[in-house]
């Protein structure tokens, strides 16, 4: 039997969406990023 854990981090390109409001320039401004925890255990069968 195996147990892991693997941990990732992405982060995204910044975004601006002031285009798609009317609102100033660099003010509906996001930078998406996600914290992901993955644990898995395998057993192997012989």
């Amino acid at each position: 039997m195996t147990v892991g854990i693997e941990y990732r981090y992405s982060q995204f390109e910044k975004e601006d969406f002031s285009d798609v409001f009317p609102i100033p320039i660099g003010l509906a401004t996001t930078t998406p990023s996600f914290h992901t925890v993955r644990i898995d255990a395998k057993y192997k069968f012989n």
